[in-house]
């Protein structure tokens, strides 16, 4: 397999799965203007994610906001997609458990809406919430993304056998740069490669099989 020359914007990286979650937290706005309740399709996600950020990013979900259009403010209602039940079960388990910073999103596999989005720091000085926050690379996270690219590519298939040599969950340059097979070399289809989340394996896949602009038309549409 031939090398090809990639470099990812690290802002891409740390920024995917959090616009993601914003972008998708609620399922519709209703505003209200001169006493009426309407839909108002001009209105963008990004405008409303815009809007909810600050109060997001301190795990507040506020149900009435006002949304800047150009020459006006319009008042809202957020309606999330959030299933109350089961982010309570969530927030009381961290509560329970006290990890030192735990963060935990389940999302609708169909639909993309955000069911739970929770977050749990034990030292309290950072309010933030985790589930937002992209302070390091979200490389497992990216390997949604080039596993996604390549299924949807028909370039490889779940039970594509991939050749690596390391450890499952190291990354080293010539693990990923090294094409060739020795004694040491490790068989493993992308099913069983996806499921452990070994590093090499989608390190060569982003490298050798998929194109850069593939990947990064993936990573946006995510």
């Amino acid at each position: 397999m031939k090398r090809k020359r990639f470099r990812w914007d690290r802002r891409l990286l740390l920024g995917v799965a959090a616009w993601a979650v914003m972008a998708t937290v609620f399922a519709r706005l209703a505003l209200h203007k001169h006493g009426e309740s309407a839909v108002v399709s001009r209105v963008s996600k990004g405008q409303i994610a815009q809007t909810l950020r600050p109060s997001l990013r301190t795990s507040q979900f506020p149900n009435e906001i006002e949304v800047a259009l150009p020459g006006e403010n319009l008042k809202a209602i957020a309606r999330y997609t959030l299933e109350l039940p089961f982010q309570a079960k969530i927030e009381k388990l961290l509560q329970q458990y006290r990890p030192d910073y735990a963060a935990f999103v389940a999302l609708d596999a169909a639909t993309g809406k955000v069911l739970v989005l929770a977050s749990y720091t034990h030292s309290k000085i950072d309010p933030e919430n985790l589930a937002l926050k992209a302070s390091f690379p979200s490389a497992s996270v990216f390997k949604i993304v080039t596993a996604a690219a390549a299924l949807d590519q028909g370039v490889l298939s779940a039970d594509t056998v991939i050749p690596f040599n390391g450890a499952n969950h190291t990354l080293y340059r010539r693990n990923v740069t090294d094409q060739s097979q020795n004694r040491w070399t490790r068989q493993m289809t992308l099913r069983e490669a996806f499921a452990k989340s070994v590093n090499t394996v989608f390190g060569k896949i982003g490298m050798y099989v998929l194109e850069p602009m593939q990947l990064q038309d993936y990573a946006e549409r995510f």
